[in-house]
């Protein structure tokens, strides 16, 4: 194999490989990924003792480790997060400071919030470490409680309710997730659908009941 093109793998796969373990631990792991991931890993190591120079060879491992730091990083977030299922309803103010103490925390720029088809509330915000809570409410509709914190995050003319309120009127069961791209910044919204589907048996108020 020629000098120069050489030289471009043993530059080229190792860059690849460290792009591709940033892109996969970025977002949701999945498993074909991983392997995936394993098997550029060798293909890099391979070729680097096979093709490039002694340079190469050392720029792959260093690749190789750069990428097992990234995954390992990704892994101690993962069992840093607190996840935390109440044994006993929380009224609807309790939940709504927990709401506020979670979108409010120092680093916050993620909060998302969700009712489970039994009836949940389920939080997830905080810091890089996100806390989750799972709880039921003593009283009063769990869809106006999400509702009521998403008007109070993201405004009260925000879109967003009424473009989640169509989803459960469609029984299209869906997370609103609140964004924001650096503390005190308002807050964004998307929907992401859940599963299993919603089916209204949650519902206890005029506005989101059959």
């Amino acid at each position: 194999m020629g000098d120069t093109l050489g030289t471009v793998l043993a530059v080229g796969v190792p860059v690849l490989l460290v792009w591709s373990f940033h892109a996969t631990f970025r977002s949701r792991v999945r498993l074909l990924n991983v392997v995936l991931l394993l098997v550029l890993s060798v293909a890099a190591v391979w070729q680097a003792h096979r093709y490039g120079p002694g340079w190469g060879v050392v720029l792959a491992y260093v690749a190789v480790g750069v990428g097992v730091l990234v995954a390992a990083a990704t892994f101690a977030r993962a069992a840093a997060a607190v996840t935390v299922a109440a044994h006993r309803p929380y009224t609807p103010e309790q939940l709504a400071e927990v709401v506020r103490s979670l979108a409010g925390a120092p680093g916050a720029l993620l909060l998302t919030i969700a009712v489970s088809p039994g009836g949940k509330i389920m939080v997830v915000g905080g810091e890089e470490a996100p806390r989750t809570l799972v709880a039921g409410l003593t009283e009063g509709c769990p869809l106006c409680f999400v509702e009521a914190r998403v008007r109070e995050l993201a405004g009260a003319d925000t879109p967003a309710v009424a473009a989640y309120r169509e989803r459960i009127g469609a029984r299209a069961n869906h997370t609103l997730v609140l964004t924001r791209a650096e503390p005190g910044d308002p807050w964004g919204w998307k929907l992401r659908p859940t599963r299993p589907g919603f089916t209204h048996r949650t519902a206890t108020c005029p506005v989101h009941a059959d």
